[in-house]
């Protein structure tokens, strides 16, 4: 399941559909390195994951250099909180 359309729309301030498949594709992406990462539980409407993939999208569109760096590093360290959590990189086996 992925982090919804919709919620990452809200956060870059956009409404139009015009973007929609160009955000789709960095929310696929944002998934798939938070996965490549070490992010093994995942739950799409979790707050901290919903973060960090906005955080990511907004990091990559939009021609505002600056901007665009803050949300890097705002991406790259809610990446790391995750990694670092065991709840979101360890799976539990309940028996």
């Amino acid at each position: 399941m992925a982090v919804a359309l919709a919620n990452v729309k809200t956060a870059l301030g956009i409404s139009a559909s015009v973007y929609d498949v160009e955000l789709t594709a960095l929310i696929a992406s944002a998934e798939a390195d938070l996965k490549l990462s070490g992010i093994v539980v995942y739950e799409a409407t979790d707050p901290l994951i919903v973060t960090a993939v906005t955080a990511y999208c907004q990091a990559n569109r939009g021609t505002d250099v600056d901007k665009r760096q803050k949300y890097a590093e705002m991406y790259k360290a809610q990446k790391r909180n995750l990694m670092l959590a065991s709840e979101y990189t360890e799976v539990v086996v309940e028996a």
